[in-house]
C-alpha cells in the first residue's frame, strides 16, 4: 500500500512499541497531536503499519530562522529500518 495519511489513533500503537516500550500508552500522545493543522503519516504494507511520523506546525526558531514544520513521533519497526522504502517514507512525510 505504501505512504498514506492516517489518524492519530493509527500512529499510537507503533509509537508505543518503538518509542515508549514499557510505559503507559498515554505517554505516546504529544503536544500538538490533535491540532487541526497536524498531519499523521504511515508506511503500510498489507495490514501492517511499518513506520509512522507526525508533521506539525512549529513556532520554533533556530539562530533567528523560523522553522515552519516539526517532524515528531517518528517510529519504524526494527526489521524495516534498513530498507529504502523507510527512507522514502520520511522524504514523503516532509513533502506532504
Amino acid at each position: 500500500m505504501g505512504f498514506k495519511q492516517v489518524t492519530l489513533q493509527d500512529v499510537i500503537p507503533l509509537r508505543h512499541v518503538v518509542l515508549r516500550p514499557g510505559k503507559d500508552v498515554e505517554t505516546c500522545y504529544f503536544e500538538g497531536d490533535e491540532a487541526p493543522t497536524t498531519r499523521h503519516f504511515a508506511w503500510v504494507e498489507g495490514d501492517q503499519v511499518l513506520s509512522v511520523a507526525t508533521v506539525m506546525l512549529s513556532p520554533k526558531q533556530i539562530e533567528g530562522v523560523k522553522i515552519p514544520l516539526q517532524l515528531r513521533g517518528m517510529a519504524t519497526i526494527l526489521m524495516f529500518r534498513d530498507k529504502e522504502s523507510a527512507l522514502n517514507f520520511y522524504r514523503y512525510s516532509m513533502m506532504s
